[in-house]
């Protein structure tokens, strides 16, 4: 990964920690200030929460049918109704819960769209009517419009749901999907795939990104 890449996607990743539970494991650093007239003391700063190790991996998230190798929609948030629709045909969400998941994921978009940059968008919430993590990945070759990070039209979209308030899973699954897709010859790969058997491949054969 670029190093602005990761930096950009470091910063954003911080901020979605705070978005998902401001009480989402602070991790508390200390560093050692001296003054010439004061001595010596520890002062602690407060650091992003913990992301790593990520053990979470869209190969162990998704299956072929969780897959679409080209959507139709063509703005954000059809993009995330279709593919919640994917996942409650596939019995990933109860048809009867569509729309409060639907729900959740609208708040979230409304904060700040999730879409973080390089052609791609994780679309994600927490809602107590799943008891698992559930997820859904969808390619378009034309491009969504996203009000991404960088204006860019979003070509790549995994979206995920958590149960709630699971929020050390929630903040490593949101890592491990944004590092793996940083990751330029993976979504070289992806772009190229010709169909959601080759796309399931990349995700299960492709080795994590080193941070």
């Amino acid at each position: 990964m670029a190093r602005g890449a990761g930096a950009a996607v470091n910063r954003r990743l911080a901020g979605e920690a705070t978005r998902i539970s401001p009480r989402a494991e602070p991790v508390y650093q200390s560093k050692r200030a001296c003054h010439e007239k004061g001595g010596c003391y520890i002062r602690p700063t407060f650091a992003p929460a913990r992301l790593t190790p990520l053990r979470m991996t869209l190969g162990n998230l998704l299956t072929v049918s969780q897959i679409l190798p080209e959507m139709r929609a063509t703005e954000r948030w059809s993009a995330i109704v279709e593919l919640v629709d994917l996942l409650v045909a596939q019995d990933q969400i109860r048809s009867g819960d569509r729309d409060v998941v639907l729900g959740a994921l609208r708040q979230r978009e409304e904060t700040m769209s999730t879409g973080i940059g390089f052609g791609i968008a994780i679309p994600h919430a927490s809602s107590d009517r799943v008891d698992k993590v559930v997820a859904a990945f969808g390619r378009s070759t034309t491009g969504i419009e996203f009000e991404s990070l960088d204006n860019a039209p979003v070509k790549f979209i995994v979206l995920f749901v958590v149960p709630k308030d699971q929020f050390q899973t929630h903040l490593r699954t949101l890592a491990a999907i944004a590092k793996f897709l940083n990751d330029r010859s993976v979504r070289e790969r992806l772009g190229t795939a010709a169909s959601a058997e080759d796309i399931l491949a990349i995700f299960e054969n492709t080795a994590p990104a080193r941070a």
